[in-house]
């Protein structure tokens, strides 16, 4: 319930000098949590935005005869305290030794590659100005704290925590508060008040299996709000997203690749949390070699009535790695209500990305809905979606295989293609 704070943290085998750097963050009133070295320290750190190593952990006499040594306990010191997950830190040698940080970085990429927490800035204090004497430390830490990208990070981080407690404030000033003669009024209406909304956002048999989701969903749109309207640096914002500050044009402002975009689909659009394959958005496998038991059409002409691809060898190497699925479309009203349905699936297809030109774009048909390209599984993944095959059920023998579900915003664009194209006028007459 109580989570440990390690955005700043420290670590040194000496506990004086520890407390000399944590204490100019305490004396500020910024939290930082200093760590004496531990070589058998078992339980690596998330949420680590900073992190201020000593370099010298063994206390070796002469560090540059013996770097060898330095360096390895060092790196094993990183990789024990650091999670793998930990996502973007900056590693701040709080050392002596700061001769030698461009050596260490040599000698970590040369040994260590995959297994590593790997710091996007590595930069160095040297701590023997300031041992004896910390004036001049605090401006020293805040040139650390002027970094862009650092800079950045913790004020979207602060700007999210402020915008769940202005949430909680807004919640606390629409309900009754507490009196003398009844100190229990509150949490009542709390627990009420938050259960209307866990119903109200997910339906009631939903909320019931799963409060926590139906809160923080109800919740979202007032913290977004407060996300989006919150006090922040501006210039901060500003200085780190340079491309769009330089750029004059919309050609000017891209993804580095393409596998970084295809990254972020998944994260924006992939819900790895659905569990059921009669889930809105869930994504099931179906076996291709079995698709007359669905579709009077063979397989090879309906994937290739799908997917617009003209160059007959490349589309036949799409179509023999492709994977048939189906994706469940109720009404999200008859699933949040867990109404008494037949699921309704829409067919399509997984492939490999492929790129698409523009003829063949344009001969895309109205039934043909391209998804976008995933990241699911350590692949790359390409998915669409025939608007024409509907089925309201699923033969046994086919034996469906849970994939992954999407979420409610490509499901809002799935479901409102789906609409228009079957309301579609056409041919009224003859």
């Amino acid at each position: 319930m109580l989570d440990q704070n390690n955005n700043i943290v420290a670590i040194d085998n000496n506990a004086e000098h520890l407390k000399v750097l944590a204490g100019k963050f305490w004396n500020q009133g910024v939290g930082c949590r200093p760590l004496e070295y531990d070589a058998f320290f078992s339980e690596p750190l998330s949420g680590v935005r900073i992190c201020f190593f000593d370099i010298n952990l063994d206390d070796v006499a002469d560090v540059d005869a013996h770097k060898s040594k330095v360096f390895t306990t060092l790196a094993s010191a990183i990789k024990a305290y650091i999670s793998l997950e930990n996502g973007p830190y900056a590693l701040i040698f709080w050392t002596d030794k700061g001769n030698v940080v461009e050596e260490f970085k040599a000698f970590v990429s040369e040994r260590y590659k995959d297994d590593f927490p790997i710091p996007y800035w590595v930069s160095f204090i040297d701590k023997d100005e300031f041992i004896g004497s910390d004036e001049g430390l605090w401006q020293k830490l805040q040139d650390v704290f002027s970094d862009k990208t650092i800079s950045f990070l913790f004020d979207f981080e602060s700007r999210t925590r402020n915008a769940v407690a202005e949430t909680v404030n807004q919640l606390y000033e629409a309900l009754p508060l507490n009196t003398w003669e009844s100190p229990d009024e509150f949490r009542l209406a709390f627990d009420k008040s938050l259960s209307s909304i866990a119903v109200k956002a997910l339906g009631f048999s939903h909320a019931k299996a799963n409060p926590e989701r139906g809160v923080l969903e109800g919740l979202s749109p007032v913290i977004s709000h407060y996300i989006l309207t919150g006090e922040s640096e501006h210039t901060t914002w500003v200085q780190a997203l340079e491309t769009l500050r330089t750029a004059t044009r919309i050609a000017d402002v891209s993804f580095p690749d393409k596998s970084i975009q295809r990254k972020l689909n998944s994260t924006f659009h992939i819900d790895n949390a659905v569990t059921s394959a009669a889930a809105r958005g869930a994504v099931i496998q179906l076996d291709k070699e079995q698709f007359n038991l669905i579709h009077e059409q063979p397989y090879e002409a309906w994937f290739s009535d799908l997917v617009p691809i003209s160059h007959a060898p490349t589309r036949r190497q799409s179509r023999n790695r492709s994977t048939l699925v189906a994706i469940e479309v109720s009404a999200s009203c008859d699933y949040s209500n867990d109404k008494k349905r037949t699921p309704k699936y829409l067919l399509g297809v997984i492939i490999p990305p492929v790129d698409i030109s523009r003829d063949d774009s344009n001969r895309q048909p109205d039934n043909s809905a391209e998804l976008g390209v995933f990241h699911f599984d350590g692949n790359e993944i390409h998915i669409w979606v025939n608007l024409n095959f509907v089925i309201n059920s699923l033969p046994e023998e086919l034996s469906p295989e849970l994939k992954f579900g999407l979420k409610k915003e490509i499901m809002d664009y799935v479901g409102n293609r789906y609409a228009n194209h079957v309301s579609r006028i056409g041919i009224t007459s003859f």
